[in-house]
């Protein structure tokens, strides 16, 4: 087994999933959701006794840490920390669904105002 998270479906639902050790040492093998859970989301995950998990990209790899006290009161899930979110994920059990966080996309609005006339600034 690699350290590397890696793609694939769950084999009990067909969900999509990410698998891979959880530390660096003393690792176990975990399988997560891939969405990225909110602060409410990832509260809800750990009273119900699963696993979170933060995602990191390490060069080319994706890599999960798995969280304690001090990482969710320090890093809570779903925030931006200097110019990249944490992404939080959930320890995967097939058919539970969590609050997600959201997208840090914007949609494109495309002006429907007058283009010929002055600029607005």
């Amino acid at each position: 087994m690699s350290r590397d998270a890696r793609g694939r479906a769950c084999r009990r639902c067909g969900d999509p999933i990410l698998r891979g050790l959880s530390d660096d040492w003393c690792a176990a093998e975990v399988e997560v959701n891939p969405t990225p859970l909110n602060v409410f989301g990832e509260m809800l995950a750990r009273i119900a006794h699963l696993g979170t998990y933060d995602l990191h990209r390490e060069g080319d790899h994706l890599r999960l840490h798995s969280r304690d006290h001090w990482q969710i009161a320090g890093r809570p899930a779903g925030i931006l920390v200097y110019c990249w979110r944490v992404d939080v994920l959930a320890e995967h059990r097939c058919g539970w669904v969590f609050p997600a966080a959201p997208s840090l996309l914007r949609s494109r609005t495309v002006s429907t105002g007058d283009l010929d006339g002055p600029p607005p600034f």
